[in-house]
């Protein structure tokens, strides 16, 4: 199905025709970001064809279907550029169809064009001021471009009840990168910003902060092994697949006996669900296991 639909978008693009469908195309483009490594043929071929077909990104509720057809278009075509091209590629993609969302998403995710992207944010918060994550991310641009958001952001978690999503992880990022920037080293400070997040924040949100928190406190230099041990010992659920690779590289393996480390790959397999953002990770668990088996 994938071939044929590819050799329609080629045909179509060699004639500078327009003739493929918008949900075939969604559905060339979407198996193209699954593949790990396409054709370079294909995904020009799909990178062409979605630029002069994909329409404009609407915000809101209660889309029509050509609405959300053009947003998932669009969603799924800046994600196969910043995969398989480049972030720059995604950005001026997702600018040129005015889905500002994505622009100010892969200006995070490649932490590139900052300064830009802070130029148009304000309108794209003002569209839904009721999307917290929207001035949380706007904080971890402004720390980017090393202004001090500290202050900012304890005010965001101070007056956000729950903190849910990936508001936490926004606003985390942008008061460590303040800290960092400001020269801060003193690990009780960061601690009491960390508890206050994470009391901010329930659920599977709270889960996903407190790993990454781990993590920071590992880097900096906290062994938390034992907190490692005794959160996989007890996780009744799931990890979230976007807190795994965190959870992964929080444990130090030199300051851990043979049994430690196994018990903590066992229970990080037991707890990781087998999905393609977790599968390399996966292998990396079971790799290390190997080795003290």
């Amino acid at each position: 199905m994938l071939r044929s639909l590819m050799a329609a978008i080629l045909v179509a693009g060699n004639l500078f025709a327009q003739t493929v469908d918008k949900a075939d195309l969604l559905d060339a483009t979407e198996a193209l970001n699954r593949e790990e490594r396409p054709q370079l043929r294909e995904v020009e071929a799909v990178v062409v064809a979605t630029t002069t077909q994909a329409g404009t990104w609407t915000e809101g509720a209660n889309l029509t279907y050509e609405q959300q057809l053009d947003n998932q278009l669009i969603a799924a075509a800046a994600r196969l550029r910043a995969d398989k091209v480049s972030i720059a590629t995604a950005i001026d993609f997702a600018k040129d169809h005015l889905a500002w969302g994505l622009a100010v998403d892969f200006a995070i995710r490649g932490k590139r064009d900052s300064q830009e992207v802070l130029g148009y944010v304000d309108s794209w918060i003002a569209a839904d001021p009721t999307d917290t994550q929207r001035p949380a991310r706007k904080l971890l641009l402004r720390a980017w471009t090393d202004e001090d958001v500290r202050t900012d952001v304890e005010a965001m978690v101070a007056a956000t009840n729950p903190v849910g999503g990936r508001t936490g992880e926004y606003l985390l990022g942008a008061w460590i990168e303040s800290a960092e920037d400001a020269g801060v080293t003193d690990v009780a400070t960061y601690e009491t910003f960390f508890n206050s997040l994470i009391n901010a924040s329930t659920g599977r949100d709270q889960l996903t902060i407190r790993i990454n928190t781990l993590l920071r406190r590992s880097q900096l230099g906290v062994n938390v092994n034992a907190e490692l041990l005794a959160l996989v010992a007890g996780l009744q659920e799931s990890v979230p697949a976007r807190a795994v690779q965190p959870l992964y590289y929080a444990f130090q393996p030199g300051l851990a006996t043979n049994e430690e480390q196994l018990a903590f790959y066992d229970g990080l397999l037991r707890t990781i669900e087998l999905n393609e953002s977790t599968a390399k990770t996966i292998r990396k668990i079971q790799d290390q296991k190997l080795k003290f088996e």
